[in-house]
């Protein structure tokens, strides 16, 4: 919800450390007996909606302070029009009122109704209206008065000329249809310098936005399981999947995986409730692939929901685009990975698709936090939520994708189980950005860091600025290195990427040559394995992992809907550490064969050659016999059998192939000679036998005698 109670000060201190500033929930109270100051001290506006697209303004008023405030006979004033508070009501410490021109819309927008509703709803609070009340879309003011007429609070935004008591400099810039305008809060509170910086956080806010907090908790021993993609997600999603029992909520931007739609048709067979949200508007659209598979599971039984809506509809979303990739299986599991439920980011093929990282933990606590931002993001009264069946891209006909090939089912890494205590933390976007990025506080490390990244800006450009700015992401790294942290950066070099992948890198290379500095950073090199970097991962000293579907864009950090992990874990961390050493080095290196040049076999027999004790830096991924060196691919099988017709040679070519596209050839001579006419080296062998032997027996008659005469002797 847009607001929380504050239930004491002591838990407000740890809001302000979690998320920059306490955050604080509509609450006032009537009953005199708990006033313990009437004194207007700290109330404040605290937030407004003025470019509304169906008339349901709003604005909210919060007590900052730590005593409850009655508000009998103030006003709220936009110059034009005057709401006054007639009757008796109190604000209670860090709680909020909101007045609202659409309860309705209010309502589905937040989940709540609002405290005041102006549209001719009955409410048991007072409130006397005159004038024309209405915010102005491109200018206007608010003033907070109390019933003296005194100043206790203004802004002013847009092209309104209005000035008073308290307020310097320029007004606010104008609002965006949809937006909703926030009081900048800091660990002292909110910000009230009486100045458009007040109004400035670094997230956007949008009608029906949210404010969950980051969530941390425990993971005990054996309960958290790192894995990646492309070698072994899909083991653990689908695993995890089929174990369901009970319901399982899948978020992703983009589905379209035949695998794990398969995995979700075979829970509801079982009888598992499956619901899913989807972005209705990903980039390229949503393809032939993802309408069956999302008709398919909504045909048999799955509550799919897309967020979806144009302002010019007169939708507002309260997020700009659905971007997060998570999972929650029966209350107990969550699955939170770098990507999407499709083909490539839940590959069937253990070794070739997008590189990405995950993390399945059991954890009743991150599943119950989980669940409370799924439902609360698909809520069917939310605007911009659609059932899929009511979209009209949803196929009544549809089937449920083909399962790919899988060509290569054992990748390189398996996924790791921890055997040590960990600490996960969810942080979701933009909530957990108030006023900077939140992994700009992750990144800061004191002796190492690692990095690999779909999608970077070197600069930004952000809600309150036109000009371009370097992105605070980049400048933590460039800040690191010049204290001596060593940091390595590898991002995506795909060619809808390369431009703007490639400023980040070469900024980032020009620091580490211009300063000698510990700081490297490159591009994916295009001859290995990996298709597409998408993974947004981050190691930070050996200890801290984060797994994340944040690309180091602003929209990720301010206006998308994600998720990301920090799992405090040294072996998490070695894990993945080794994971992106493994991206980072080139493998240049070729397969070695370990198999005998030379055979000796009979005309007739069968004989069969292996590659079992062949071997690979990385991992070996293609296997060709040539049988008689003719150039054609007689078997791709680890080890081939075959017939010897006639005596003579027979050459084998055997050629490997490693997962960066290396190769090792080797010629095999099979020696085929008749089954009663042994080869020149046998005879001369059974030749050399035949003499030894007359020699050794007479020598044994010697010894035989000798010892005989010698019994006599006695």
């Amino acid at each position: 919800m847009a607001h929380i109670v504050v239930l004491s000060v002591a838990f407000v201190v740890v809001c302000i450390s979690l998320m920059g500033g306490p955050h604080f929930e509509r609450a006032i109270s009537d009953d005199g007996a708990q006033v313990l100051s009437t004194i207007p001290l700290g109330v404040i506006i605290s937030e407004f909606y003025p470019c509304a697209v169906c008339d349901d303004e709003y604005f909210v008023l919060t007590n900052a302070g730590s005593s409850s405030v009655s508000v009998e006979g103030w006003e709220v004033t936009d110059g034009e029009g005057v709401v006054v508070f007639v009757d008796p009501m109190y604000v209670g410490p860090y709680a909020s009122l909101v007045v609202s021109f659409n309860a309705s819309s209010y309502l589905a927008a937040y989940g709540t109704l609002p405290e005041v509703h102006l549209d001719g709803l009955s409410t048991d609070i007072g409130v006397q209206v005159s004038g024309s009340f209405r915010l102005g879309n491109d200018g206007d003011s608010l003033s907070l008065r109390d019933g003296h007429g005194a100043v206790l609070d203004f802004v002013v935004y847009g092209d309104c000329a209005e000035t008073s008591t308290g307020w310097t400099g320029p007004p606010l810039a104008s609002p965006r249809m949809g937006e909703v305008m926030v009081r900048v809060r800091s660990s002292d509170g909110f910000a009230d310098a009486g100045m458009s910086a007040d109004w400035m956080p670094f997230r956007e806010h949008r009608y029906g936005y949210s404010s969950w907090r980051p969530y941390a908790t425990v993971v005990d021993p054996g309960c958290l399981t790192a894995f990646l993609s492309p070698d072994c997600s899909a083991d653990v999603v689908v695993s995890r999947l089929d174990a369901a029992r009970e319901s399982i909520r899948v978020c992703s931007y983009e589905f379209s995986s035949p695998i794990v739609c398969e995995a979700l048709l075979r829970a509801l067979c079982r009888g598992v409730d499956v619901s899913l949200l989807v972005d209705g508007s990903p980039v390229g659209g949503i393809d032939e692939r993802a309408v069956n598979a999302l008709s398919a599971l909504a045909g048999s039984g799955a509550s799919v929901r897309v967020l979806t809506g144009r302002l010019d509809d007169g939708v507002v979303k309260h997020v700009t685009a659905i971007h997060s990739k998570y999972f929650v299986i029966d209350s107990t599991d969550v699955i939170v990975l770098s990507e999407n439920a499709v083909p490539s980011g839940i590959p069937a093929d253990r070794v070739f698709g997008n590189r990405g990282w995950g993390m399945a933990a059991v954890s009743s606590e991150l599943a119950a936090y989980l669940t409370s931002v799924f439902e609360d993001d698909r809520r069917d009264d939310r605007p911009g939520v659609m059932d899929w069946m009511c979209d009209a891209r949803y196929d009544s006909q549809a089937e449920a994708p083909l399962l790919e090939e899988n060509p290569h089912e054992r990748g390189m890494f398996h996924p790791f189980t921890t055997t040590s205590v960990a600490t996960v933390t969810l942080v979701v976007s933009p909530d957990g950005s108030f006023m900077s990025p939140f992994l700009c506080d992750t990144l800061l490390s004191e002796t190492d860091l690692v990095v690999e990244q779909f999608q970077a800006d070197l600069r930004w450009r952000t809600r309150w600025s036109d000009d371009e700015l370097l992105s605070p992401l980049v400048s933590s790294l460039v800040d690191g290195a010049r204290k001596g942290v060593a940091c390595r950066a590898l991002l995506d070099s795909s060619w809808f990427n390369l431009e703007r992948n490639g400023e980040v890198v070469d900024a980032l290379v020009a620091v580490q040559f211009g300063e000698s500095l510990d700081c490297s950073a490159r591009l994916m090199d295009p001859e290995g394995p990996i298709t597409v970097m998408h993974n947004k991962g981050v190691v930070v000293d050996g200890r801290r992992t984060v797994v994340s579907s944040n690309n180091w864009v602003y929209a990720s950090f301010a206006k998308n809907r994600e998720l990301a992990a920090v799992i405090d874990s040294p072996e998490v961390a070695s894990y993945f550490t080794e994971a992106f050493d493994a991206d980072w080095y080139p493998d240049r290196v070729a397969p070695v064969i370990d198999t005998p040049k030379d055979v000796v076999a009979s005309c007739g027999s069968w004989v069969t050659l292996s590659s079992e004790a062949c071997s690979d830096d990385r991992m070996l991924v293609g296997v060709r016999w040539d049988i008689g060196a003719d150039g054609s691919v007689d078997a791709t099988t680890p080890s081939v059998s075959f017939l010897l017709a006639a005596p003579g040679e027979v050459t084998v070519m055997l050629t490997l192939t490693d997962s960066w596209g290396n190769e090792a050839t080797q010629a095999i001579t099979i020696r085929v000679v008749s089954e009663h006419h042994p080869p020149p080296e046998e005879r001369s062998s059974m030749a050399a036998y035949a003499s030894v032997i007359p020699a050794a027996l007479g020598g044994a008659l010697l010894l035989l005698m000798l010892r005989k005469r010698g019994q006599r002797r006695r």
